[in-house]
């Protein structure tokens, strides 16, 4: 692990390097890490401030809510548009915070607006070490919508990122870099994870600083 210190030498974040199969005495890839050790419960600890601290505050405003990415997935069918307008009113949508797992959980990740990702991604990033399931579409959604991979998928996450601002882009940048010292990845989330550092979010790594 290569650490990366801000201004002050304060370890901030790690590009992380994934083995494809678990250490001895590490649990299996795609189990948690039921029992951290004093280091990891450190990282975590810092991940979880940073992000809470980055994105308090925001709201869903306007944003895709869980329940109308829902609908979007079954391309609209057994929903009005005026149904459709109305579901927010019956989701958290003031205090990301509170949303539990498994609400989470329904969230079609992929048809969030960039209102509804900066929103949602605090509170799905932070379930990911909390309650980890390799199978768990709330978990491959997390990661995947993290890795900009090629256009046209490029330009789509551009998009979702821009509507962030440097401290929430550094908070889910330190999210990425401590993930693997977290929870044994499993599938193709090594592979995700250490190039979305390395060809995006990285360079946010640098400063925590900014709007």
């Amino acid at each position: 692990m290569v650490e990366v210190t801000n201004k002050q030498g304060l370890a901030v974040g790690a590009r992380p390097s994934v083995p494809s199969y678990a250490a001895p005495g590490q649990p299996h890839p795609g189990q948690p890490k039921h029992e951290l050790g004093a280091m990891e419960s450190a990282y975590l600890a810092l991940v979880q401030s940073t992000i809470h601290s980055a994105f308090s505050g925001v709201v869903l405003g306007n944003g895709i809510s869980i329940r109308q990415s829902e609908v979007i997935d079954r391309y609209g069918r057994v929903c009005t548009v005026e149904e459709f307008r109305a579901l927010p009113r019956n989701e958290i949508t003031d205090d990301w915070e509170r949303i539990p797992d498994e609400k989470l959980e329904r969230s079609c990740i992929a048809h969030l607006d960039p209102e509804g990702f900066r929103y949602y991604i605090p509170a799905l990033a932070l379930s990911v070490p909390r309650n980890y399931d390799s199978t768990s579409m709330r978990v491959i959604g997390t990661i995947s919508s993290l890795y900009p991979k090629e256009e046209p998928y490029w330009s789509y996450c551009m998009r979702r990122y821009d509507l962030l601002n440097q401290r929430q882009k550094f908070a889910l940048a330190l999210f990425l870099s401590h993930l693997p010292n977290l929870v044994a990845l499993e599938y193709e989330e090594p592979k995700e994870v250490s190039p979305a550092l390395r060809n995006y979010w990285c360079q946010f790594l640098e400063s925590p600083s900014g709007t």
